[in-house]
């Protein structure tokens, strides 16, 4: 198994029950905006070594998970909180990234790839890019619900969209940023075009580590038009900027549009090669 975790009996109906309960009273009158659940998993990462006592699959536990999730969720949106669970491999079962993220948001840990070399193949990451970006749309309503205000609660947020990829240890030219930190900030950019919430980069399980990177101080304004690929590299334009990666395994000549400028503030040409797993942001020159 996996070392200080233990799976909680989640297709128990009382166990969901008194989980909810004790979440929610604790929580009621908490100054947090809400509760970060981990291990909304979606296979066995944990050795159970099923069949168990009181379950068979990992269908039961997953089906039983989209119980939990949807009733956490509910009574916490009821007393004004969110719900953000650490929705695991979400890509590999349609809609499950909208469905868990309802609530409040989600929190992605494998954002386009599990270590340092081991990315997700091109059209798994294109595919979760879209599935989060699909998620993360629309607000969420807190409080109580008022027949005058047409169903809908008195209160509304953003919901919460939090994503993190692993570090390569190989630094990008110029602000030395790690590599696949910057593959995933383009992703961010490119797949949630400027309203997801936050992205890191950190090694296996060491989630304390929050490494500098220039790049997330810029700002590239609103979209400008939809996602272009060109073959495997996922391009947006930006009122202030633009993003580009590679989530193919051999390189593409990507064509940008005029008046962008790198880290260094030189003029970006009109076409280069973007590496296999290479991501770029560059701004437009002031």
């Amino acid at each position: 198994g996996y070392p200080k975790h233990f799976q909680m009996q989640v297709w128990n109906a009382d166990y969901r029950w008194h989980w909810v309960d004790a979440v929610v009273r604790e929580m009621r009158d908490s100054p947090f905006d809400g509760v970060m659940a981990d291990n909304d998993v979606e296979n066995d990462y944990y050795g159970l070594d099923l069949p168990i006592q009181g379950v068979e699959s990992m269908t039961k536990i997953r089906e039983h998970l989209d119980f939990l999730v949807a009733y956490a969720g509910i009574e916490l949106n009821k007393i004004g909180k969110i719900l953000v669970p650490n929705i695991a491999e979400s890509r590999l079962r349609y809609g499950k990234w909208e469905r868990h993220s309802a609530y409040g948001g989600g929190f992605e840990e494998v954002w386009l790839g599990w270590g340092p070399n081991d990315y997700l193949s091109s059209p798994y990451a294109v595919m979760q890019g879209r599935e989060i970006a699909n998620g993360s749309a629309g607000d969420v309503n807190l409080g109580a619900t008022f027949a005058g205000l047409g169903g809908r609660s008195a209160a509304s947020q953003k919901k919460v969209t939090i994503l993190r990829t692993p570090l390569s240890d190989r630094k990008a030219p110029i602000t030395g940023t790690d590599e696949n930190f910057l593959y995933g900030l383009a992703g961010f950019w490119v797949f949630g075009g400027g309203a997801f919430t936050g992205i890191s980069a950190t090694h296996h399980d060491a989630y304390d580590e929050i490494p500098h990177a220039p790049e997330l101080s810029y700002d590239l304004g609103d979209p400008v038009g939809g996602i272009i690929a060109q073959k495997t590299a996922q391009t947006r334009a930006f009122t202030r900027g633009w993003a580009a990666l590679n989530t193919g395994s051999k390189d593409v000549t990507v064509t940008v549009p005029s008046h962008l400028v790198d880290a260094a503030n030189r003029p970006v040409p009109s076409s280069f090669t973007l590496r296999a797993h290479q991501g770029v942001v560059y701004r437009r020159k002031a």
